[in-house]
């Protein structure tokens, strides 16, 4: 997980929402988790990935609260 660069998964976890379209905080988390071939999601990995959901929440890139996620829509 150290490995890995916060702007990285950031990527990872809005492309899969964009994939996705609504999609809950856990159901991203573990398919971020087989993105990068993890096989459980520990504690540092479901705390790194809800830091960087919450960073995209707060700077706009993804929207909603953990039970649904999804990508703004343009206007």
């Amino acid at each position: 997980m150290e490995q890995i660069c916060p702007d990285e998964l950031a990527a990872a976890l809005v492309n899969l929402v964009n994939d996705g379209g609504t999609v809950s905080s856990d159901d991203l988390m573990t398919a971020t988790a087989r993105v990068y071939g993890w096989n459980r999601r520990g504690t540092e990995i479901t705390t790194s990935l809800s830091y960087v959901i919450d960073a995209l929440l707060e700077n706009g890139s993804i929207t909603g609260d953990s039970s649904a996620l999804t990508i703004p829509s343009e206007e």
